[in-house]
């Protein structure tokens, strides 16, 4: 019977050609009958010197002949001796073809072959029908094949009949094999799936992997999961639990839960510099991910003190974009993309790009690039950094390098009414320098300009009892973003707010115009305002406003 179908097939190959030979009717259920196919595609192979002249080259279908002694050579595509046709484009001497296809009729299972790439991608396995007969795999394992031709593949198995097989993707192809197997030979697989649907954590779990029967698979650090308040320690089978770098033995399909352990530490618990790196690369245990108009979040640990815990980047991309499922080493993040991390002042922010990423804000301002990194040292007070990626690209990582905790904020809210002769006196003629010290009950004393407890240094003259001080200045150290206020009056006058540099930061004029009502008239409201918008610690010297019957500076939120 097996001679009949292989005499039926040859004898259709010579009428037919290449198309007939394909159908899975007229090939041998015999393995014995087909020639195993092995192509290294790299430095120009079975290609003419025109075709590899330039990149992208769209190719013709090239046949492949296989000789006895398991030689190939190129062929018209619909040769009688074709036993595969390729299409695709040239790309380069070491990444063989790009855009890669391959229709081979196979009489039985076969081992399918890629050589791997740093810029590789998922392969379709598909037959005549059109129906994916393999578990798509990828190419993209951060190692070329060029690097190490007998390491540097990865292989699935087709395990059906006879049939026409469609093999595509790869994204680069170097090197590509079908060989015939026994199915007896065909390792027996089984699936590891991790699954945290059930942890009330944010994120997502690790793809699940099929890997032959026996493997090794090594626990990775947490990168794409997190609960707050906890770290993710473990992940268990229910009877035996892995941390990272440990390793689990698969020999049948298990599934891993996570196990988060409650922090006996925080971040804000730090003594000593903590360095944290968000890293994309897959190739160093990235979760692959692909967000677009979506959020999601990164994961790394911190050290502080004797413990470890897990440290969030969240991403939103509802208006950008994160993929870093289609590489090893990069991730592509969009403009518009929004990258938010704990911020402390002092903490030294930087962000690797493959392309100039100087547009990049921090907070809102610019940071410093240079060498495919941009660097940035904060000095506001927020509790949170945004990062807004412009100039998008392909990054690696972004790093924040943070100093030890600092003290808990001394500042207070300035609220001073200086009528009825409060701070200064009627018999101080001249300009006096003096501190201002805010109570806990809200109320002020007035102290030396040189006390260490003085929250403002005020400078000015006793005028009247209605319109508080004149020639006014103050000097209020600030930790980030306040609102100015001064008491108004019909006889006011404009205000300057300057920080350590001497640059005017904002500006206010206290004249009510249509109100020659003062202050002391209404105290509620006869007040006018301005911001210091810049969430960065300074020095502001505050001065003018003509008359001066109440002065207030009060933090606020930069948002």
């Amino acid at each position: 019977m097996k001679k009949i179908l292989l005499s039926l097939w040859m004898a259709a190959t010579a009428l037919c050609g290449f198309a007939a030979r394909a159908s899975a009717s007229a090939v041998s259920e015999d393995v014995s009958t087909m020639k195993d196919i092995v192509l290294d595609l790299t430095n120009g192979n079975l290609l003419t010197a025109s075709e590899t002249a330039e990149q992208w080259t769209q190719l013709p279908q090239i046949g492949i002949a296989v000789a006895d002694d398991g030689a190939v050579s190129r062929v018209d595509a619909d040769a009688a001796n074709a036993v595969a046709v390729l299409t695709g484009k040239w790309h380069s001497v070491e990444h063989g073809w790009a855009e890669f296809k391959a229709v081979v009729p196979v009489s039985g299972p076969v081992k399918i072959t890629f050589g791997t790439c740093t810029w590789g991608g998922d392969v379709t396995v598909k037959n005549g029908e059109g129906t994916e007969v393999v578990t798509s795999f990828t190419t993209n394992t951060g190692v070329c094949y060029h690097q190490n031709k007998e390491t540097n593949i990865v292989s699935a198995y087709y395990t059906g009949e006879a049939a026409t097989l469609t093999i595509a993707g790869g994204s680069y192809v170097p090197y590509f094999a079908v060989e015939a197997v026994n199915a007896s030979d065909i390792p027996n697989t089984a699936t590891l799936t991790f699954d945290a649907s059930a942890a009330e954590a944010q994120g997502v779990a690790p793809a699940s992997q099929e890997v032959n029967v026996g493997t090794e698979v090594t626990i990775g650090a947490n990168t794409s999961l997190y609960k707050e308040g906890y770290t993710l320690t473990a992940w268990t089978d229910g009877t035996n639990s892995y941390t990272a770098g440990q390793s689990i033995t698969v020999n049948e399909n298990v599934t891993l839960t996570p196990v988060f352990t409650a922090n006996t530490a925080s971040f804000a618990d730090r003594t000593a510099e903590v360095t944290a790196t968000w890293d994309f690369q897959q190739k160093n245990g990235a979760v692959s991910q692909q967000l677009q108009s979506k959020s999601g979040l990164v994961v790394t640990q911190i050290t502080v003190g004797e413990s470890v815990i897990d440290f969030p980047l969240t991403i939103d991309a509802t208006s950008g974009k994160y993929n870093n499922a289609s590489w090893q080493d990069w991730a592509q993040v969009n403009d518009g993309t929004i990258l938010s991390l704990p911020a402390a002042r002092g903490a030294v922010y930087t962000t690797y790009s493959m392309s100039d990423n100087s547009a990049t804000t921090f907070n809102g301002d610019n940071g410093t690039f240079a060498n495919y990194e941009n660097t940035y040292t904060y000095e506001g007070s927020a509790a949170e950094m945004q990062i807004v990626i412009g100039g998008g690209s392909y990054y690696r990582w972004v790093k924040a390098v943070y100093p030890v905790a600092a003290a808990e904020s001394t500042w207070k809210d300035i609220k001073a009414d200086f009528t009825n002769g409060a701070f200064l006196t009627a018999e101080e003629t001249s300009n006096v320098t003096a501190g201002l010290k805010m109570n806990d009950d809200g109320t002020y004393t007035r102290v030396a300009a040189d006390d260490a407890s003085a929250n403002a240094i005020i400078t000015g003259k006793f005028h009247s009892n209605e319109h508080g001080l004149s020639n006014f200045s103050a000097t209020v150290a600030v930790e980030g973003t306040v609102k100015i206020s001064f008491g108004a009056c019909g006889w006011g006058g404009d205000v300057t707010v300057k920080n350590t540099e001497g640059e005017t930061v904002a500006t206010l004029n206290t004249v009510i115009t249509a109100n020659t009502d003062c202050y002391h008239s209404n105290k509620e409201a006869n007040i006018v305002s301005a911001y210091y918008k810049q969430d960065k610690a300074t020095t502001l010297t505050i001065s003018g406003g003509n008359y001066v019957p109440y002065f207030a500076v009060e933090a606020v939120d930069p948002s």
